[in-house]
């Protein structure tokens, strides 16, 4: 057993001794440096979350007025088709709008999906570093969106390895953390990324049934849903789990 010296007297005294015995020092705590990491040094991985996240919601602020705007151009044209009530600058002015927020929306959504990459790819690496070998290299976590068939299971299953895995080495550390643990998402997470294909199978579809226009509302629906919660969500996915890396740092 390691004894705590007096830093001023350089008394010999118990570890768990508060005040030094020789000259009655205040002693330092040499039980809380001495007590090792339940954990490895992680790679720091808050900055790019916090990067992922306001990114995320610049690009769901875009996309709100992008919608509107979509909306209103919808019912000028057919007015102009059913009517010609909607003078022609008007609706030129509405496309260029609409041409110069979707290419704003663009150029953010690329940044975004840069950035997540980033903090995903890290914090599967900090996984890698803790259990030393994971389901897939960190490296996947990026290539894994890219590989046809591949992107529709594996980006997934990183994730819920991420949060299970993560969940179950803070619960194992300390018990305590159960209250400290946010819930895990992953699965609604991942339904409203697919959103889209659900949307593409939807339009095929409507393609063999005799009122195609209901088939493609109820994809415009869903997909008007998809791309509001998607990114809702997937900011709430990054929160969560930065929170877990924050505990596995302490």
């Amino acid at each position: 057993m390691e004894l705590n010296i007096c830093p001023r007297c350089k008394t010999e005294n118990a570890p768990n001794q508060k005040y030094c015995k020789g000259c009655g020092f205040t002693l330092p705590n040499t039980e809380a440096q001495t007590s090792k990491r339940n954990f490895p040094v992680l790679r720091p991985n808050g900055e790019r979350a916090k990067a992922a996240m306001y990114s995320m919601g610049l690009m769901l602020a875009l996309m709100i007025p992008a919608m509107l705007i979509q909306g209103m151009m919808t019912r000028m044209i057919i007015l102009v088709m059913y009517a010609d009530q909607v003078p022609i600058a008007a609706l030129g002015a509405g496309i260029l709008a609409q041409l110069a927020l979707s290419f704003l929306l663009l150029i953010v959504s690329i940044c975004t999906m840069v950035l997540f990459f980033m903090w995903f790819r890290r914090a599967y690496y900090n996984l890698r570093l803790i259990k030393g070998k994971t389901r897939y290299v960190h490296g996947w976590a990026v290539g894994g969106w890219f590989i046809p068939i591949v992107h529709l299971f594996m980006p997934y299953q990183i994730m819920q390895e991420l949060f299970r895995d993560t969940r179950q080495m803070l619960l194992d550390a300390n018990p305590s953390n159960a209250g400290k643990l946010p819930k895990n998402w992953v699965g609604l997470w991942w339904t409203l990324i697919l959103m889209p294909i659900i949307f593409i199978i939807i339009v095929v579809l409507s393609i063999y049934i005799p009122m195609p226009y209901i088939m493609l509302n109820i994809g415009g629906i869903i997909m008007s849903v998809s791309n509001i919660a998607s990114p809702l969500i997937t900011i709430k996915i990054i929160y969560d789990y930065a929170k877990m890396e924050k505990l596995l740092n302490q």
